[in-house]
């Protein structure tokens, strides 16, 4: 493939979760707490809580993804900001 502005373009710009794991890092940190979480997912803390809780929510995959985040596995007080970056895409 030969190599046009339009290629150096499209290899300059990075994937839609990059970018955002960028923009939360430099937000939240690292870690992020369960009430920025719901902030950025625009839901109350309490609505995640519960959720990612339910069995009966599991098949959603923010929720998966929420509960996947945790740094503590079965405690909700920090989120891995890498792994919560991508569900911004089902928002």
């Amino acid at each position: 493939m030969a190599l046009t502005a339009h290629n150096l373009a499209i290899a300059d710009t990075p994937e839609p979760h990059v970018e955002a794991v960028r923009e939360l890092t430099e937000n939240y940190g690292v870690y992020m707490s369960l009430e920025q979480v719901a902030d950025v997912l625009y839901l109350s803390s309490n609505t995640v809580q519960k959720r990612i809780g339910a069995e009966k929510h599991q098949h959603l995959p923010w929720v998966r993804g929420v509960k996947s985040a945790r740094v503590w596995e079965r405690s909700n007080r920090a989120f891995h900001t890498h792994l919560i970056a991508p569900l911004l895409e089902h928002v």
